[in-house]
């Protein structure tokens, strides 16, 4: 029962992969020409957009697609409540952002540049409004294929108009543009998929069972914004822009990794408890299985990039970068367990519990005020290693909460990382000791060259040793891969769940 009711869940993942594969790379390549262009000062004066900017669009976009995705019951007047109410918030957080740019700017210390960009960089609240229902439907109907090729083409949109606006000589202003084509094209290309269009069928008990839900949903995802944008802020007016900029830079690759592997994660697993509420047994096999398989894909990627960074990130964004490479490493390897966390919050919101992230949301926001003000006068590395201490002490919470929904037990959420862990640090290691002479040897490029699929070699051998039920999940899938076998990458997947 169990494989039929997940099966399509689990080929769907597939795609959003995929799909996610595409756009990491296309946003990756333009980041890299757009990040030596710009220079780390002007990149985080860009940053500082995505504090406000972001903050809004929990209200805008996030809150109501996750509405829209857990009810049990959709009316077409919820569809249209969702798409004008969205919309409208959208418009009031441009109008707002553009008079208040002044005073933003100065309270961010981001001085003229941010307050000239802001007002542009807040005409994609609106343009993401757009999205909600046709994002937010097929992720209910559980059409992965489709929102990844919505997102790939929107993606690429995005960086061809940066990297155009770039070699323009449009400076940060080619980040900008980029935002707001992604934006404009994941609404236009999900309203062409959907084929929804926006009425007006829509009554007040429409817009009043939206609100029961919504109100909790702003509340948790608007707090957790808040906490993944203080250490930004306090960074902003402690350290300045150019801080900011090599900070960010380091979030926006665990954002990749993120974008990449658990964000399909998570889309699969809420989607899959929102169905499943009334069998948590179920549910609890999707999640353990769902952890251990996003740890041994996430793990690899987070504690190699650590591994290569010293070399990669002078080599490709410039050395003006280098002040990043230790927070990359540090965030990198507290890094680990995050899909663990993320598969967490899609099973508690997932199983409508989202008072209960709320709670664990706001425990969050006293956490971080108190890591941060303990590691903010030692520099960017102290602050990015308390941010990881921090999710570790929020980790029982989570693990509780998910125990009394469907009955998993903490230790085996405690323990769904530790084979792959271990695993990836045995071939991190490995790189960070060839890399230590290598580039000496042959040179930069080329010790990369050898030094990444030498590790992914050691990560496969060590899988062995520490978790061979893991081992045997990755070569059934490479093996699948090789034969072009979809049938047998969607069992090799589903075996994750006895690694």
């Amino acid at each position: 029962m169990k494989s039929t009711r997940f099966d399509r869940l689990a080929s769907g993942a597939a795609w959003s992969i995929v799909g996610k594969a595409v756009q990491t790379v296309v946003t990756l390549a333009t980041l890299v020409v757009i990040a030596r262009m710009v220079g780390p000062e002007a990149y985080g004066v860009f940053a500082l957009t995505w504090i406000t900017v972001g903050l809004i669009e929990i209200f805008a976009t996030m809150a109501p697609i996750d509405t829209l995705v857990q009810r049990r019951e959709l009316r077409p007047g919820h569809l249209d409540a969702s798409f004008w109410a969205s919309l409208v918030v959208g418009f009031l957080g441009l109008a707002c952002l553009s008079l208040a740019a002044g005073p933003v700017a100065d309270f961010l210390q981001g001085g003229t540049l941010l307050e000239e960009i802001l007002p542009a960089r807040a005409l994609t609240l609106p343009l993401g409004a757009l999205a909600v229902v046709p994002i937010g439907l097929l992720m209910r109907e559980a059409r992965f294929k489709a929102i990844a090729g919505v997102e790939s083409l929107a993606s690429v949109a995005a960086s061809v108009v940066g990297l155009a606006l770039a070699f323009g000589g449009a400076g940060v202003w080619s980040l900008v543009g980029m935002e707001l084509v992604r934006a404009f094209a994941t609404a236009a290309v999900g309203f062409v998929v959907t084929r929804w269009r926006p009425g007006i069928r829509m009554r007040v008990r429409d817009f009043t069972d939206l609100l029961g839900f919504n109100a909790s949903t702003w509340g948790a995802w608007g707090i957790t914004y808040l906490d993944g944008e203080l250490p930004r802020t306090l960074i902003a007016r402690s350290l300045g822009s150019a801080a900011v900029g090599l900070y960010s830079m380091a979030m926006r690759l665990f954002d990749q990794v993120v974008t990449l592997l658990m964000r399909p994660a998570y889309q699969v697993v809420q989607t899959g408890a929102a169905r499943a509420q009334e069998d948590p047994a179920a549910v609890g096999e999707l999640a353990l299985g769902t952890m251990r398989a996003s740890v041994v894909l996430a793990a690899p990627l987070f504690l190699g990039i650590a591994a290569i960074s010293p070399v990669l990130v002078p080599l490709v964004f410039g050395p003006e970068w280098a002040g990043a490479v230790g927070v990359i490493q540090v965030m990198m390897l507290f890094a680990v367990r995050s899909p663990v966390t993320m598969v967490q919050t899609a099973i508690i919101r997932g199983m409508g519990k989202a008072h209960w992230h709320l709670g664990v949301a706001a425990l969050g926001v006293c956490l971080t005020l108190a890591v941060l003000a303990v590691s903010l006068p030692y520099g960017l590395v102290a602050v990015a290693a308390a941010m990881g201490v921090r999710g570790i002490l929020l980790f029982p919470s989570y693990a509780v909460l998910v125990r009394r929904l469907t009955g998993l037990s903490v230790r085996d959420q405690a323990l769904a990382s530790v084979g792959a862990t271990v695993s990836a640090l045995v071939m991190a290691a490995a790189v960070l000791g060839a890399l230590a002479w290598l580039p000496d040897a042959v040179g930069r490029l080329a010790a990369l060259a050898i030094a990444v699929p030498g590790g992914a070699v050691v990560y496969w051998a060590a899988l062995r040793v520490f978790s061979r039920p893991a081992a045997r999940v990755v070569d059934s899938v490479l093996a699948a891969a090789v034969r072009r076998d979809r049938a047998g990458l969607r069992a090799a997947l589903g075996g994750a769940g006895g690694s």
